[in-house]
């Protein structure tokens, strides 16, 4: 007969051994990546190609090959991490369930120290990501501006915030000296996502409304 202990564990681990969490969350999730990445992939070849072309401009080549290269090499580092993550989890699940044995699963579940540098890394790729693609998306909108400095320096200004956030977001919380900024953190990560939406959906509206906007002169000029 199992102790007041072991059944207080077996329901702690419960809803991680489901059907559900141990093939199904799994499968459908790494399906789902792997799909993207290799669009991403097709996405990379074509845009290497088409910056490596003799009659780009060499200015637009220095800042754009090399962001994509980077952006490509760490959405590689993450796509490989998280893998590596999801199976570490799903072995541990799949064997806690077979031998009765929930102490590594636990370990898991608390965030050991494995968990946290897997998690580091995901979060450090993901933050690059998102710094290369702002660098190429102010470049491009500063550039459809005519190079305002009123343009770049606030939106500089305001990527460069929003990055750092988003690494104080992704700081680890797991650990007891840290646990009492959980809470902030996780409410700093929720909002901090909303606001890199939003200022993603202001570059987008800069960029595509002064090229309507150039493009509407450009027209009204040639017929007159």
């Amino acid at each position: 007969m199992s102790s007041p202990e072991e059944l207080e564990l077996e329901q702690l681990v419960a809803p991680f051994l489901t059907v559900r969490a141990v093939l199904i969350l799994p499968i459908s999730t790494l399906s789902a990546m792997y799909l993207t990445y290799g669009i991403y992939i097709l996405i990379f070849a074509v845009s290497v190609r088409v910056l490596l072309r003799p009659d780009r401009p060499t200015t637009v080549s220095n800042l754009y090959l090399p962001c994509t290269i980077f952006s490509f090499t760490m959405a590689t580092i993450y796509v490989a991490s998280f893998t590596a993550k999801d199976v570490h989890q799903a072995i541990l699940v799949f064997n806690a369930a077979k031998t009765k044995d929930y102490l590594r699963l636990v370990e898991l579940l608390r965030y050991d120290f494995e968990s946290a540098m897997e998690f580091g890394l995901l979060a450090l790729t993901a933050s690059l990501m998102n710094i290369a693609a702002d660098c190429m998306l102010i470049h491009r909108c500063y550039a459809c501006w005519g190079f305002r400095r009123r343009i770049l320096i606030p939106l500089m200004l305001i990527a460069v915030a929003l990055n750092i956030l988003d690494l104080i977001a992704n700081f680890d919380t797991s650990t007891p000296e840290h646990s009492h900024f959980f809470l902030k953190f996780t409410t700093t990560g929720n909002a901090n996502g909303i606001a890199i939406a939003v200022f993603s959906m202001l570059l987008t509206l800069l960029t595509a409304g002064r090229i309507w906007w150039t493009t509407r002169t450009d027209l009204k000029g040639a017929q007159n």
